[in-house]
């Protein structure tokens, strides 16, 4: 297996502890009987003798593209923009030595980050996010670079019509400055989104039609049309594929390989990707995660020639 290890220039430590540390509820140690116990409860809850997850998964416990569009149907025609941003809801996270107890939107925030440098550092004109939901990464990212085209493909009536809704709300870029990575450099940017209903395994896109295609924990769902997905990605991008998700290379403990199995998670490893056209330039997750499983980023570029 070859991984790569450059890191994405820009992103360094000091500054994903800055953007997390406001969510932080409680710092822990690795003995910490809290910290210890939360491990207990999930290697028993996902060992190899739990079973699996019924939460949209089949009764042959497949997590099929129409349970995950049903669920997320239900999920986004209710959602609230100000109620995510700030909620308290809490998790347990891991980072390298550090441990905590952290309010989890935070975790969107360090990945809103990761995505800026990956921007700054790569320049494109034009940039997709396949399975973006209710658009948050969209709406952020296009008020942080006015010059971007900013577009996105999302499997769920519900999440482009939430995404549409959120756009065209003169209140959304005051509900969301709180929670940018850097100022905000046109609180208009929403209006541009350019949103589409569709599967990710079936992009209603021409060839090469973007710069850059990206997926937040969007994959992570696609576990039964992985490849197809992945073809898909490699065949609109005309230069790089971005992805934050739970690459199998950063999950190998019990615990987090259990946990993904049961739920018929994304497995694939990043060398996984060369067989799709995709060359990985950049693969970590150096950051805080939940302890349940890790996400990294992966930067790949997209072969010459790949249709």
């Amino acid at each position: 297996m070859t991984v790569a290890t450059q890191t994405v220039p820009g992103l360094v430590a000091d500054e994903i502890e800055r953007i997390f540390a406001p969510f932080v509820v409680e710092r822990l140690r690795h003995d910490d009987p809290k910290w210890l116990d939360a491990v207990r409860r999930l290697e028993k809850r996902y060992g190899a003798a739990a079973p699996s997850s019924r939460e949209w998964l089949s009764a042959e416990g497949h997590r099929t593209p129409g349970l995950v569009k049903d669920g997320y149907e239900a999920v986004w025609s209710r959602i609230s923009l100000e109620a995510e941003v700030t909620s308290r809801k809490t998790a347990y996270f891991e980072w390298g030595s550090r441990c905590s107890l952290a309010h989890a939107i935070g975790r969107k925030r360090v990945h809103q980050l990761c995505l800026a440098r990956v921007i700054e550092w790569l320049q494109p004109s034009s940039v997709l996010e396949v399975g973006f939901g209710y658009g948050l990464n969209l709406l952020m990212l296009s008020m942080l670079f006015p010059s971007v085209s900013f577009s996105g493909v999302d499997l769920t009536r519900a999440g482009v019509e939430a995404a549409a809704a959120l756009a065209a709300d003169p209140t959304t870029a005051a509900v969301l400055e709180p929670f940018a990575v850097s100022p905000l450099r046109d609180p208009h940017g929403p209006r541009r989104l350019v949103l589409r209903e569709g599967p990710a395994h079936a992009l209603p896109l021409p060839d090469k039609s973007v710069d850059m295609a990206i997926t937040v924990l969007a994959l992570e769902q696609m576990e039964r049309v992985r490849e197809a997905a992945l073809v898909e990605l490699a065949r609109v991008a005309r230069r790089h594929v971005v992805m934050i998700e739970p690459f199998a290379d950063w999950n190998r403990e019990p615990h987090r390989r259990g946990y993904i199995a049961k739920h018929d998670y994304f497995a694939a490893s990043v060398d996984d990707l060369r067989r799709v056209g995709l060359t990985p330039l950049v693969a970590t997750a150096d950051m805080p995660n939940k302890l349940q499983f890790r996400a990294g980023v992966v930067v790949a570029s997209v072969a010459e020639g790949r249709a």
